[in-house]
């Protein structure tokens, strides 16, 4: 995930594109501001650029945990999420998991 978070917010534009060579494009374009002669300008910004997960981006802050969208059942899907990360924390459930195989060979007796 990418994301380029202007530390106040104004009205701007920001496209990210890989080109055909694989380099990853990233353009940000702003409302012109008139700068009086002799004075300066200056902004400053975020860009995030890591993994879609839900603790860290929130952690992050700025509505990063926003950009992650379960739809009309984001009701249900949240909850069920921390859920599963706290089962997963005491129980080591994704430990089990890796490790079961199940037997490709099955045995069957007939009469």
């Amino acid at each position: 995930m990418t994301a380029f978070v202007p530390e106040t917010e104004s009205q701007s534009n920001f496209l990210a594109r890989r080109l055909g060579s694989g380099v990853l494009e990233q353009t940000w374009s702003a409302a012109l501001q008139p700068i009086p002669p002799g004075n300066q300008f200056s902004t400053r910004s975020t860009l995030y650029m890591g993994p879609r997960d839900l603790d860290m981006l929130k952690v992050i802050g700025k509505k990063l945990d926003l950009a992650i969208d379960f739809g009309w059942t984001d009701i249900i899907a949240k909850p069920l999420l921390y859920l599963l990360k706290f089962f997963n924390q005491y129980m080591g459930i994704t430990e089990s998991l890796s490790s079961f195989s199940p037997s490709s060979s099955r045995s069957c007796s007939g009469p």
